[in-house]
């Protein structure tokens, strides 16, 4: 059994340092002065950050492109406190597939926002 355990715990690990990369990654490609929303410790396998969309551009209907293309992203508005997308880290998740969403992100005119 615990090898099992320890098995769990490096994926945890795993995951924590992708997203925590995986936000850094996306806070400097896609610039705005967007900074990070909570200390490295406070993310799991999850991490929010936000961005600024192109006038006129809907979040679900940019979120639908982006999942015609493969990218499953969610994009959500808090009223008062902006639009944010919420990116994860799992096991078949590479640094590489983030690369691929800034780019993808950045074609639509999206960038990062101070929070």
């Amino acid at each position: 059994m615990a090898a099992r355990t320890e098995g769990w715990s490096a994926i945890r690990a795993r995951n924590h340092a992708l997203v925590v990369a995986a936000r850094n990654l996306l806070l400097e490609r896609l610039g705005g002065g967007a900074a990070q929303l909570a200390p490295d410790d406070m993310h799991g396998s999850m991490a929010a950050i936000p961005i600024a969309l192109p006038s006129g551009a809907d979040p679900l209907a940019v979120q639908a492109q982006l999942l015609d293309e493969g990218i499953e992203l969610p994009i959500m508005t808090l009223p008062g406190h902006g639009t944010f997308i919420r990116i994860s880290a799992h096991v078949y998740n590479r640094l590489a597939d983030y690369d691929r969403l800034a780019d993808a992100l950045l074609a639509r005119g999206i960038c990062g926002r101070t929070p």
